[in-house]
């Protein structure tokens, strides 16, 4: 997750402050690098979506609460697929 962080260094409308790496890594935990990139790639697109869509209020924690979200849902498609066992 630092490596998303850091990607984002030059990115001042998302926030991604370091009290989340640890959090998104628990919720990562067993998941590829590949996986994760995903969840990242998919926050980033629907902020910008919903970015597009707003007046910018509200959007503070918008990319904490979207990744966590994607990350929850990819476990949930990979759990219900048995290509991840608890």
């Amino acid at each position: 997750m630092y490596y998303c962080r850091k990607k984002l260094e030059n990115k001042p409308s998302i926030q991604f402050p370091k009290s989340l790496v640890a959090q998104i890594v628990n919720l990562t935990e067993r998941l590829s690098f590949a996986d994760m990139k995903e969840a990242f790639m998919t926050t980033l697109f629907l902020i910008e979506a919903r970015q597009d869509k707003s007046d910018g209020r509200g959007t503070e924690d918008l990319f904490e609460r979207v990744i966590i979200e994607q990350v929850k849902d990819l476990r949930r498609l990979m759990q219900r697929y048995a290509l991840l066992t608890r």
